[in-house]
């Protein structure tokens, strides 16, 4: 990556919404205006889309002239461009040359494109002509002074931007002969012999060509639907690969990146969505689409500041875990319409502290979604910085706004990172492919436990880190003073030696209810937690059952007093070594802790986090602040503010010094307050970014402390250095 922080905003000629391009006379004198007020406001970059569709309406005959004057007009303005490649949108050529290239469901249905989904690029055909229409593309624009690179797939998934209610469940996908023939060849590759996956499968196959992908849940083995949702994930990894290997083929000098729809953490990879963390590994850039007043998902919207900075932390950790840097591929400009469903107004301050929210959890570009509202489709009105006959509104002002500041201060940040965590959440993608077998059609239960734990986190100004299996096994755990393992209920043998041999040396592990229940292929374990588990809590489970009431009291008075479930799980322990720290009602263990090696663990015969995270329920915070104690983990900022409203305080390393963001999070609220900085080894100067002043302050010791009077939804960007 150079030096630059793409601020772009996405536009396309003639109004037209992503991913359809003009399919009328480009109005040149409209374009330049618009093009003209870009530039003004404080973007240096446009974000242009091509679809395959509309270049190659005919067989092997390329039409990259618009594209082509779009780069040239663009380049009076001094504007770079970001390319969208969309093959979902694909020319229709293709089912008539190849009629087994559609895309079929598990319930058999065939999918018949209509302007999306496209065709299988499962079909050796149709994957070679996209390849073929991505080379003629890539050789087109490369070469353009003011091209920056590409994003070769946006918000990946196997069927994208359909919806199929007349299947009458939510399908799965794909069945095509030829995914199913890719399967097989992934199942060899896993097995070696039609006997071993015989024996895990429990079949009784003759040759591979037998081999069909499950369709459904059965009481027997669920292996199968482990081994489906596993190659899926795989799958979405290598034809990302496929994208960005084709793109640097005749490309290499441009980056190449992606973004996701909705986090890996909200979705079960069992309908065809991928995994964030295997998915940044093989671009050059990761990203997300950010959109906290869209109308999916609707149990979440608009979204409240804990969701904002999970999104956005998720995103980070996938990226930065792989050593890449990430961008917000569509970041919500304006009004959330889905059909007659309609969001919440964006305001302008909405779409600066958006954008401030991204960067300081370390992002490296922002592509505003779109420049006019969607002229067509379900979203049709929606999502526009500008009213739809082009007028300027204030947030197309305000998203210009952040832009002339980072191009102002562009060293600063294009170089800020995020501080050290010492604290994780895990990831846990076993246990969402395990509750897929289960029938558990909603991921609620891992969701809202990892929601539950980030929220406390957050309120506490602790910065939190998400790690996976993978990076468990990689050893990753020693980087973190305390490790959270929310709902695991399936893991592998590598992460539980992983996790003991972290508690040994000196860490903290606390998990929740039925840990290590089975191994990630669905083999049930004859003692839980499983996996040699139990001898790092010091107990064993006894019996366990859903219960609509749940009232556990503390032992050790230092986690809390009772405190009060419902509509939970309860899971009881027998002790070989560890301590009782709180019990159920009728006198079973609930919560023990157990010393093993330098370090302890924890184990909650419940949901507590979900719980916390559903009620909001203070008693809670009890518990987790005395495992921050133990853990010697405190906030590195102090606020002292007398009111309820939220302030959010994050700060990162910037060359010889800091730069801190301090977000109002209440809309209606203004709030004046004293933030103490700590942990500063010297005074140093602080300056206001955003209005560009000295700060008044006050060093003492080791700590910075200035007063801040903050307007409904303001922020204070602060350089302290």
């Amino acid at each position: 990556m150079d030096k630059f922080f793409p601020i772009a905003v996405w536009y396309g000629e003639n109004q037209v919404r992503a991913p359809m391009m003009p399919r009328t006379k480009v109005d040149v004198e409209r374009t330049k205006r618009d093009l003209e007020n870009i530039k003004n406001l404080g973007f240096n970059t446009v974000r242009y889309w091509v679809d395959w569709a509309t270049c190659e309406k005919a067989y092997d005959q390329y039409d990259f002239k618009q594209v082509n004057d779009f780069l040239d007009l663009v380049n009076e303005y001094e504007l770079k461009v970001i390319i969208q490649i969309y093959l979902d949108s694909a020319p229709n050529w293709l089912a008539a040359r190849y009629p087994d290239a559609l895309y079929i469901s598990h319930t058999g249905h065939e999918v018949e494109s209509q302007a999306s989904p496209g065709y299988s690029l499962d079909h050796p055909a149709v994957r070679e002509r996209a390849a073929k229409f991505m080379k003629a593309l890539a050789g087109t624009v490369k070469g353009k002074a003011n091209f920056y690179g590409w994003d070769v797939w946006s918000e990946p998934h196997i069927v994208n931007w359909s919806w199929f209610s007349y299947m009458g469940v939510e399908p799965w996908f794909d069945y095509n002969e030829y995914s199913q023939q890719r399967f097989r060849n992934w199942l060899k590759g896993k097995y070696n012999s039609i006997d071993r996956l015989n024996e895990k499968w429990y079949r009784t196959y003759i040759s591979w060509n037998e081999v069909k992908a499950p369709r459904y849940v059965t009481l027997s083995s669920f292996k199968d639907l482990m081994d489906w949702q596993e190659f899926n994930i795989e799958k979405l990894q290598e034809d990302l690969l496929w994208r960005t290997k084709i793109i640097k083929e005749i490309d290499p000098d441009h980056v190449v990146s992606s973004h996701s729809g909705i986090l890996s953490l909200y979705e079960s990879p069992i309908g065809g969505s991928p995994d964030d963390w295997k998915m940044a590994k093989v671009v050059d850039v990761w990203g997300t689409s950010f959109y906290p007043k869209h109308l999916w998902p609707r149990q979440f919207m608009p979204l409240d500041y804990v969701l904002k900075g999970f999104e956005l932390d998720v995103t980070r950790c996938s990226s930065q875990s792989n050593g890449k840097d990430f961008w917000i591929g569509e970041l919500q400009s304006g009004h959330g319409v889905v059909g007659m469903n309609f969001g919440e107004p964006v305001k302008k301050e909405d779409v600066m502290q958006w954008a401030w929210l991204a960067i300081s959890r370390g992002a490296k570009g922002l592509c505003y979604y779109a420049y006019y509202p969607m002229s067509c489709g379900e979203e049709i009105s929606g999502f526009g910085l500008v009213h739809p006959d082009g007028a300027l509104t204030d947030r197309a002002k305000a998203a210009g706004k952040v832009g002339k500041i980072i191009d102002k201060n562009k060293q600063i940040f294009t170089e800020v990172k995020p501080l050290k965590s010492d604290v994780a959440i895990i990831y846990n993608i076993y246990s969402y492919m395990m509750l897929s077998a289960l029938q558990e059609k909603e991921n609620e239960l891992i969701f809202s436990s990892m929601l539950g734990l980030y929220r406390f986190l957050i309120h506490s100004g602790i910065q939190t880190d998400f790690v996976t299996m993978k990076e468990i096994e990689e050893g990753v755990l020693k980087n973190y003073k305390v490790v959270f393992a929310p709902f695991s209920i399936a893991l592998d043998q590598q992460t539980a030696d992983a996790i003991k041999k972290y508690v040994k040396e000196g860490g903290i592990f606390v998990s929740e209810f039925r840990p290590g229940w089975s191994d990630k292929e669905g083999n049930g374990e004859t003692k839980i937690p499983g996996m040699g588990l139990d001898e790092i809590f010091g107990c064993y489970e006894t019996w366990w059952r859903k219960s609509k009431e749940t009232k556990i009291n503390f032992e050790d008075k230092d986690f809390g007093d009772l405190i009060t479930l419902n509509n939970n799980y309860e899971e009881a322990f027998e002790l070989t070594n560890g301590k009782i720290i709180g019990k159920f009602t009728e006198g079973s263990p609930a919560i023990v802790m157990n010393n093993f090696g330098k370090g302890k663990a924890i184990v909650i015969g419940t949901l507590l986090s979900r719980e916390y995270e559903r009620t909001k329920n203070t008693k809670f915070e009890r518990f987790f602040e005395r495992i921050m104690e133990i853990s010697k983990i405190e906030s590195y900022f102090k606020i002292e503010n007398p009111q309820e409203s939220f302030v959010e305080v994050r700060t990162m390393k910037s060359g010889n010094g800091y730069l801190s963001f301090v977000f109002n999070h209440d809309n209606l609220k203004k709030i004046s307050m004293k933030v103490t900085f700590n942990g500063m080894a010297r005074d140093y100067s602080v300056y206001d970014i955003v209005n560009e002043h000295e700060v008044p302050h006050k060093f003492s010791g080791n700590s910075i402390a200035i007063e801040v009077d903050l307007a409904p939804s303001e922020v204070y960007v602060l350089k302290i250095e």
